[in-house]
């Protein structure tokens, strides 16, 4: 996943965590990525593959998003998201307003 690399990579460089702020924005294909894991395992039958890095990433202070059109569109309830990842009223209104207050998109 390529937002643990960023961490790792800033890790290895030396830099803080706590200097770097980064916030993932979940929509589309990778709307079911934040579900908590027994939400996960209700709709698919099976373990949570991502829930360890999900976790891990926000331990290590990475702030994670999920667009509320693509849980919509998904039937997905604020209630069946992972600890801590937080329902925005979209992907555009959060990644918008982040470019209009200098954040560097990284697709």
């Amino acid at each position: 996943m390529f937002r643990g690399s960023l961490v790792n990579l800033h890790a290895r460089a030396g830099i803080d965590p706590k200097d770097v702020e980064i916030e993932v924005v979940t929509h589309g294909g990778t709307t079911f990525d934040v579900l908590s894991r027994d939400a996960y395992r209700k709709r698919f039958d099976v373990d949570h593959p991502n829930a360890d890095l999900l976790a891990a990433l926000q331990a290590a202070g990475v702030t994670v998003y999920l667009c509320g059109q693509s849980a919509s569109a998904h039937g997905i309830a604020p209630d069946e998201l992972a600890p801590g990842v937080k329902m925005a009223h979209s992907a555009m209104t959060v990644l918008v307003r982040r470019q209009s207050e200098g954040w560097v998109l990284l697709p």
